[in-house]
């Protein structure tokens, strides 16, 4: 099948968010090497993915190498938000 509408949470601005990073944001790792990510999610629960694979931690994932990385939020519903950012050795 094939979804002619987008979700109607995306519609009225209820669906999954980004907060932070913003996409194309260039970012330095903390001391402890993170990155932190802010999320509004309203229909939880929702999983975080860096790169396509599951982060084990909702606020925050762990850079292996300085590059680009791609941040998904998927809800309950299946709607999704996305931000690719560039992580830069610090």
């Amino acid at each position: 099948l094939e979804r002619l509408a987008p979700p109607l949470g995306s519609l009225l601005g209820q669906g999954p968010r980004i907060l932070f990073p913003d996409p194309g944001s260039t970012l330095l790792p903390d001391p402890e090497g993170r990155i932190s990510v802010r999320t509004r999610c309203p229909a939880a629960p929702c999983t975080l993915y860096i790169n396509g694979r599951e982060s084990p931690a909702g606020d925050h994932f762990v850079p292996p190498a300085p590059g680009f990385y791609t941040i998904s939020l998927v809800d309950a519903n299946g709607e999704s938000a996305t931000s690719r950012v560039e992580v830069r050795e610090p």
